[in-house]
């Protein structure tokens, strides 16, 4: 198992454009909202006391959302590229037993790194 996670989380930052594009969609959200809605959101806001953290937390929620979702579906992708190639028949000749379940648990580990993982990471930021 820990091979095929290897594996998955080798051939996802292999693609680079795939990583740009996963991540894009959350870009795009931090982006408009720095340019366009954090003004507007915290003058509606206001008579909140302490508004401006919990717009930005709310914000970064949304943000890690968007990220994991999207990475979680770039790295599920690689197992249609494996059934398309039928990489999936010869891992099913090694030793993994039943290996779609394998593929699908370490897509999953994936998932929940980029998912749970990431706002620990990025508290720090």
């Amino acid at each position: 198992m820990l091979a095929l996670l290897k594996r998955n989380f080798l051939l996802y930052f292999r693609n680079r454009p795939g990583v740009f594009f996963s991540l894009l969609g959350a870009l795009i959200s931090f982006i408009l909202y720095i340019i366009f809605l954090q003004k507007n959101l915290t003058d509606a806001w206001a008579q909140l006391p302490n508004s401006g953290p919990l717009l930005n937390n709310w914000l970064m929620s949304g943000t890690l959302a968007v990220t994991g979702i999207t990475t979680s579906l770039a790295a599920l992708t690689q197992l249609v590229k494996d059934r398309e190639h039928q990489v999936d028949k010869d891992l099913y000749l090694s030793n993994h037993g039943k290996v779609a379940v394998t593929i699908f648990v370490s897509s999953e580990c994936n998932h929940h790194f980029f998912c749970h993982a990431g706002p620990y990471v990025c508290a720090d930021v």
